[in-house]
């Protein structure tokens, strides 16, 4: 289960930072860097680095 949401989480992180030079706008992109940066927060967490 831990394995599947670190899949999760990674596949998450991966796409929205593909997407913030992908789309035009520079609210979404800025959305976008929020959430990789989330995703990788919850990654370190859940790894016990913090």
């Amino acid at each position: 289960m831990v394995l599947a949401v670190f899949c999760v989480l990674s596949l998450l992180a991966l796409s929205s930072g593909v997407l913030v030079f992908v789309v035009d706008s520079m609210a979404r992109a800025t959305f976008c860097l929020l959430v990789s940066f989330l995703a990788v927060a919850a990654m370190v967490l859940m790894t016990g680095l913090a």
